[in-house]
């Protein structure tokens, strides 16, 4: 007698950041059964709730461990001049483990993914869903375009910046940018991280 499996409404493939988001979203219509599949495990490890403890989790149990190709004019102080590419394996994905950081990614790469057949996926569409998902904790940015105030994902600035990140924006300022919004869709600039705490 074949065994019986749950079947459901929905089904979320990856637990990171937006797939936990997606997941949240759904189960809100009572009606209706959400399943969230993550190939890593839970998030229980205490070291995730530390952004500064990121680098210890990088190639463990929590890390796909990826490498990147090998570089010709990169990457040059690696063996095979091949850098790890941490990506999240783990129920929170890489969020967890990349020191809980809120990059969006350029507004030219969603076009360029829509231009190639993903209706839906331009800048222009998916900014909402940003919007709706975010609560950013930033005074100033409370009446901005491109951040939202009420949704469940809680984003901030790095709380205190040290001297090495003033001097990094600094550094940027020096060769003519300006500090703006890493998560305008125009993200060329020198500037402090969001985070997701």
């Amino acid at each position: 007698m074949a065994k019986e499996f749950p079947s459901y409404n929905y089904v979320v493939i990856g637990g990171g950041s937006a797939g936990c988001v997606v997941a949240a979203r759904l189960s809100e219509d009572r009606t209706k059964t959400v399943l969230l599949l993550e190939a890593g495990p839970t998030d229980s490890d205490m070291r995730i709730d530390i952004p500064a403890a990121a680098p210890v989790l990088h190639g463990t149990r929590f890390d796909w461990a990826y490498k990147i190709e090998p570089q010709k004019n990169a990457c040059l102080g690696f063996v095979n001049n091949s850098f790890p590419w941490v990506k999240g394996k783990v129920l929170g994905g890489s969020s967890s483990i990349n020191y809980q950081g809120y990059v969006r990614g350029h507004a030219a790469d969603f076009d360029s993914w829509e231009s190639q057949g993903c209706t839906g996926w331009a800048w222009k569409d998916v900014l909402q869903y940003f919007i709706k998902s975010e609560k950013n904790q930033r005074p100033e940015y409370s009446e901005s375009k491109f951040h939202g105030t009420d949704g469940p994902l809680s984003v901030t600035d790095q709380i205190e910046r040290t001297p090495f990140a003033r001097a990094f924006v600094d550094a940027g300022k020096e060769l003519g940018y300006n500090e703006i919004d890493i998560n305008d869709g125009k993200s060329v600039t020198y500037t402090v991280n969001h985070f997701s705490l």
